[in-house]
């Protein structure tokens, strides 16, 4: 169990006397700023995993191939370059100013453009 007060949380258990406007939790309820960083984590694994699925170790490397020789890399790294910048671009757009009933990460995932729209090689 905590003891919750103000974005802060100490372990405590039965019997342990609150301090004044503490509110007992089962667990460390999520700050909002945990709730962005793990927001912001989730999206940099979609971005990943989306990649991945063609090869690549994740969108670093992917981009990383912008200009290369062989065509297919490079419209794949182009595309994929877009797309991080539009999915950054409103990641945090979105965090700055969240929408009305937007209260999870995987909602904020859902609002984030799609790889397909960028020109990803079929």
């Amino acid at each position: 169990m905590y003891a919750v007060k103000d974005g802060s949380a100490r372990a405590i258990c039965d019997g342990m006397v609150l301090l004044p406007g503490e509110v007992v939790h089962d667990s460390i309820p999520e700050t909002m700023e945990m709730l962005v960083a793990r927001t912001k984590q989730m999206i940099s694994a979609m971005l990943d995993s989306a990649v991945q699925s063609r090869g690549y170790d994740g969108i670093v490397s992917c981009v990383s191939y912008v200009g290369d020789p062989n065509p297919r890399f490079d419209a794949e790294a182009r595309a994929a370059r877009e797309w991080r910048s539009a999915v950054y671009s409103a990641g945090y757009a979105i965090l700055a100013e969240v929408p009305e009933g937007v209260t999870t990460p995987e909602q904020v995932l859902a609002l984030m453009p799609k790889l397909e729209d960028f020109g990803w090689p079929a």
